[in-house]
């Protein structure tokens, strides 16, 4: 029976044109109309080593990767070596035929499998003539055992590299052509099929490419930051759309230098913002002190990736939520965000921008390398939803009425703003603790009064945010999932396996770290069998839960490998939790711990 879903993974090494390919194949399908998701797995390294882009397309909304793969276009020999194990039995492998002969000698050739030989390399010279050009050759043959539309692909590939000149667009295109001939002569009878819908065609986003539009949408003017992957694209697309939208953009000499100009912007007025990743977070740490003491709102994207030190550049992980919450010496408010997914990340983007201006005081988003890069495709986005909300940024006549005292005491913590040029509204600001004007103070009743008026903020900011966190899943379920972050659609494609198993469960999002949502412990009471799923090696939100109210989750499912769960990896864990007579084994690269069985 042919099926409305197809996972491609293309494998090559760095150099080989796959990140072009993934794109083409995401272009290709969301375009039609058809739901997407793709995900790249890289080395650090500019040429050589193995590289893979998964793309998963489907009729239905689709929320993360596939481990098992249909499609697999083999760049190389290794590709087929390293992913054989991953096609299903009614998959496809192609390869580059022009490379691999006599396969069925070679030590990891399977009867059980269907090899397809095309060409790629000898296509790639003598059509496109450039042998880089196999990875096209390769789309073609793709879509062609896909039985999708070559037409409407070539429309796309015409568009997509219609800015390189005619000369370009025509070689690609013939690539593509031939690819698609070759395999589709071969009239080859293969279970999975795309089709071309009439819906609309789809946003395509990765969670980078959602946290700029809505850092756009919500008024940014000021981009401060230091390439650092996985957040780099953050500062490329601000970049490239700067004159477009009045902002600033500032490639710094280091990642203090750029916390430091966002703070400048966000003293002067303006909503300023910096992205990084755990490394570049670390040299920061003593500039997000500066933004607590001085009550300055400024916005910080921090990208996670696999430490410490320069751990795992290129993959990812949910190391630093605790470094987060407790980075910079001393105490003070700042909120963290969780987003889950590329929607997420658009709309709280903008919650981050006036929640730092409401509560003047740093804002940091929580992403790792799986969400900011990974692009899928999202629903409408409804820049509605965005609004600017200043807080207490002090009119010219309001700053009038009595002597301005920027740090005076105030029941909620917040205290009004001025910005530079406002008449009457000039303060002196110091990193030094200071009195209510602003003047460098040590006084004892003083500091107390400092220190509370700061830290009352995150009472303010709890009870003024409505939604923190997010169940899915049924309200009777006696299995509750909990986790935050990138793991959000691997978790609920895991749910409904569950769920077609007669499983029920529900999932706990939280999606604001702090100020803590401690009413959860309601719903962590009230469940049998609670289960923490991160990808860190500590369950580090687990311990934070604790931490704040008490409640030991008794099973953790971790993955520290830098490479994202599988919705398979998650399902067989959890029914070895429920089960582990019918489930005996936890797969390879997942860890299982039952705390309640540790010494703590």
């Amino acid at each position: 029976m042919n099926k409305q879903e197809l996972s491609i993974l293309v494998g090559g090494e760095a150099g080989a044109g796959l990140d072009t390919t993934g794109q083409i194949l995401l272009l290709c399908s969301s375009r039609g109309g058809l739901y997407a998701f793709g995900n790249t797995e890289i080395p650090s390294l500019i040429r050589g080593g193995h590289n893979s882009f998964s793309v998963r397309i489907s009729s239905e909304k689709v929320l993360g990767h596939m481990q098992q793969v249909h499609i697999l276009l083999a760049l190389n020999e290794e590709t087929i070596v390293l992913h054989q194990e991953d096609v299903s039995e009614d998959g496809a492998i192609i390869y580059d035929g022009d490379i691999l002969q006599n396969i069925e000698k070679k030590s990891w050739f399977r009867k059980d499998r269907q090899y397809i030989a095309v060409p790629l390399t000898s296509f790639a010279k003598t059509i496109a003539q450039d042998p880089i050009a196999k990875n096209m050759v390769a789309i073609g043959a793709a879509f062609a055992l896909a039985d999708y539309d070559i037409n409407f692909v070539e429309s796309v590939i015409d568009k997509h590299f219609k800015r390189k000149g005619e000369i370009i667009v025509k070689r690609n295109h013939d690539a593509v052509l031939a690819g698609y001939g070759h395999v589709k002569a071969q009239n080859i009878d293969f279970a999975y099929t795309l089709k071309k819908t009439n819906d609309p065609a789809k946003i395509l986003l990765s969670g980078n490419d959602a946290i700029c539009l809505g850092a756009i949408r919500a008024g940014v003017k000021f981009v401060g930051e230091y390439p650092m992957t996985p957040s780099s694209s953050i500062l490329h697309y601000m970049a490239s759309e700067a004159h477009e939208y009045n902002i600033a953009v500032r490639q710094t000499e280091d990642e203090l230098a750029a916390v430091n100009t966002i703070i400048g912007a966000g003293f002067a007025g303006v909503r300023a913002m910096a992205a990084t990743s755990g490394g570049g977070f670390s040299l920061m740490t003593e500039a997000l002190g500066l933004s607590g003491m001085t009550e300055t709102p400024i916005v910080i994207a921090l990208c996670q990736r696999p430490g410490p030190s320069t751990g795992l550049p290129t993959r990812s992980e949910q190391g630093d939520l605790e470094f987060a919450i407790h980075a910079s010496q001393g105490e003070f408010p700042r909120l963290i965000l969780a987003p889950g997914d590329s929607e997420e990340c658009f709309y709280m983007t903008g919650d981050a921008f006036n929640y730092a201006e409401e509560y003047q005081t740093p804002v940091i988003i929580m992403s790792d390398k799986y969400l900011s890069e990974s692009k899928q495709t999202v629903d409408e986005l409804d820049q509605q939803d965005i609004t600017i909300e200043r807080g207490k940024l002090l009119s010219d006549e309001e700053i009038a009425r009595s002597p301005f005292r920027r740090f005076a005491w105030s029941d909620d913590g917040i205290s009004g703003r001025s910005i530079p040029g406002q008449p009457k509204g000039m303060f002196v600001v110091a990193s030094d603790e200071h009195d209510p004007t602003g003047n460098i103070c040590e006084d004892s009743d003083n500091r107390k009064m400092q220190m509370e008026k700061r830290m009352q903020k995150l009472t303010t900011a709890s009870k003024a945010i409505k939604e923190k966190y997010r169940v899915y899943g049924s309200e009777r379920a006696n299995i509750l999932l909990v986790s935050w972050g990138g793991t959000k659609g691997m978790i609920l494609e895991a749910q409904e396996m569950l769920k077609s198993q007669g499983i029920s469960t529900k999932f706990l999002q939280m999606t604001v770290i702090l100020p803590f949502p401690h009413d959860i412990l309601k719903l962590l009471e009230k469940t049998a069998t609670v289960i923490a799923i991160e990808q860190n090696y500590s369950a580090q939100l687990a311990r934070v839960i604790r931490r704040e109210t008490g409640f030991l989750i008794p099973h953790e499912i971790v993955k520290y490998t830098g490479r994202p769960f599988f919705a398979k990896e998650l399902t067989e864990t959890i029914q070895h939790i429920l089960d582990p007579e019918k489930q005996p084994n936890v797969p390879k690269y997942i860890t299982y711990r039952e705390r309640n069985k540790m010494k703590m």
